[in-house]
C-alpha cells in the first residue's frame, strides 16, 4: 500500500483468515518500506475445526514516498492457506486498508 504521495498520519488495518488448525501461533506485521517491521501481533489459534483470523489496526506515519506491506506467518510445522473464513466477518474474506488521517 503506497501513500500516493502525501506524507502524515495513516491509519492501517489487515486481517488474514488462515486454515484451520490448533497448533503454533499465527502473526501480522506491517512493514514499511521493506525493511521495517512498525506493527505486529501474534496470537494462537483458538480451533482446529474453523479457519483461524488475526486483525492488526495501527496509527502509522508515513513520508510521501514510503509503502506498507503487510506481512503473515504461521509456525505451525506444514502449509496453511490465508484466504477466507467461510462468508463470516467482512465479506469473509482476507483483507488489507489503508486511511490518510491527516
Amino acid at each position: 500500500m503506497t501513500t500516493q504521495g502525501a506524507g502524515g498520519y495513516y491509519l492501517v488495518t489487515a486481517t488474514a483468515f488462515f486454515a484451520a488448525s490448533a497448533t503454533a501461533q499465527r502473526r501480522l506485521y506491517f512493514q514499511k518500506n521493506g525493511v521495517t517491521a512498525v506493527c505486529g501481533l501474534a496470537v494462537a489459534p483458538s480451533s482446529a475445526a474453523a479457519a483461524n483470523g488475526i486483525s492488526n489496526t495501527c496509527l502509522i506515519t508515513l513520508a510521501a514516498s514510503d509503502y506498507i506491506e503487510v506481512l503473515v506467518f504461521q509456525d505451525s510445522g506444514g502449509n496453511l492457506n490465508v484466504g477466507t473464513n467461510g462468508g463470516v466477518g467482512i465479506g469473509g474474506a482476507s483483507y488489507a486498508a489503508m486511511t490518510k488521517l491527516w
